[in-house]
């Protein structure tokens, strides 16, 4: 038994060894402290997304990583999504164009979206254009909506296309004369 405290006399297995229970009450009962309540088990949390996830294309074609496109007065024209993982040196008209992680363009990109994951050298022309954390530009954007990630290099001028005429991709093949 532990020794009285403001007159009241506690067995030890209600304050402890070594500890005493100090407060003024006028009544002789005493109460044991409540114990806090344990604490809910930790949430789990879901996993980090990385910022520039690779692509993922579902319908479209691809410009693999080993694969380079070169020449004079190249323009490569894509009617659905392309993804631009290899290097292409000349223009590109799409309806979306991504540019991988390890894709390299240097020429124009000219399309309804643009996606940079990778490195431009040159104009982006588009409605929507947005430019990942991985993103390396060099080069004028002509837009209706940019989106810049934390990270991302540009170095160049931005400014709101004056009507949809300037920044509408050409997607007829045949419009560009003979091979």
């Amino acid at each position: 038994m532990m020794p009285p405290v403001s007159g009241v006399r506690l067995p030890q297995s209600v304050v402890g060894e070594g500890f005493f229970v100090f407060g003024r009450s006028s009544s002789s009962e005493v109460k044991a402290p409540d114990l806090p309540k344990p604490a809910p088990p930790p949430m789990a949390m879901p996993p980090a997304m990385p910022m520039a996830a690779p692509v993922q294309l579902t319908g479209g074609s691809t410009l693999a990583s080993d694969l380079t496109v070169i020449g004079q007065r190249v323009l490569l024209v894509s009617q659905s999504r392309l993804l631009i993982d290899g290097e292409v040196r000349g223009d590109v008209n799409g309806r979306e164009v991504i540019v991988g992680q390890s894709g390299r363009v240097t020429g124009t990109i000219t399309a309804q979206s643009v996606e940079v994951r990778g490195q431009v050298a040159g104009a982006l022309k588009a409605s929507m254009i947005t430019l990942h954390s991985t993103a390396r530009v060099d080069g004028d954007i002509i837009k209706m909506t940019l989106v810049i990630a934390e990270g991302a290099h540009f170095d160049g001028n931005v400014r709101r296309a004056r009507d949809n005429g300037e920044i509408t991709p050409n997607l007829d093949p045949n419009q560009f004369g003979p091979a």
